[in-house]
């Protein structure tokens, strides 16, 4: 990854970008010099009369202009250490407080649905607690009910049996009743016929 400046504005461009491998962005980082001048002039004056003293200082300044619009020109699209070291600083700053949010935002989530949890659990155990009184209430009428009916029962049955028994003295006094007119019958009949 490169990191390049263009317009005062930092880009970050990936290694296969064809913008890295041109050839106006291969030379020396800004500040360090591309050659050595003093060995530049002793080459041109060692070629014996091809330059005059006027043409080597004239060459060497215009090739000390042209390195030093070069440099300038550099230094407007490649980034300093120090700028690559604050630009970390600041996306490491980025980073950490995208993280930091995403765990605030995490717990207090956590925290929310364990509060809903408990408040649900609360309201379950209240609708139980009503429903299971309800419920105690219903059984406690229903064993009532229950009493009353064996009450009733108890007294219809009571008297069922009186009647019965009303009923069995009766047909007891009918049927003595009975044998004895039958065998005043009888006799009556046994004296009439003697």
């Amino acid at each position: 990854m490169f990191i390049i400046r263009t317009n005062n504005n930092l880009s970050i461009l990936p290694r296969w970008s064809p913008i890295i491998y041109s050839k106006k962005y291969f030379s020396n980082p800004p500040g360090q010099p591309t050659f050595d001048t003093e060995q530049f002039a002793k080459i041109l004056k060692q070629s014996k009369g091809i330059f005059t003293e006027e043409q080597i200082d004239a060459l060497l300044e215009a090739t000390r202009f042209a390195l030093h619009e070069t440099l300038t020109s550099q230094s407007d699209k490649f980034t300093t250490k120090g700028e690559i070291l604050k630009l970390k600083s600041e996306l490491n700053e980025k980073i950490f407080n995208a993280t930091l949010k995403a765990d605030v935002h995490q717990r207090h989530q956590r925290d929310m649905l364990e509060k809903d949890f408990k408040a649900l659990k609360n309201e379950i155990r209240a609708a139980e607690k009503i429903d299971f009184a309800a419920f105690e209430k219903r059984i406690v009428e229903l064993d009532k009910l229950f009493l009353q009916q064996k009450g009733t029962f108890d007294e219809d049955l009571a008297h069922i049996r009186a009647q019965v028994q009303m009923v069995e003295a009766r047909s007891v006094k009918f049927s003595v009743g009975l044998i004895g007119t039958m065998a005043a019958l009888g006799v009556a009949v046994a004296r009439l016929m003697l």
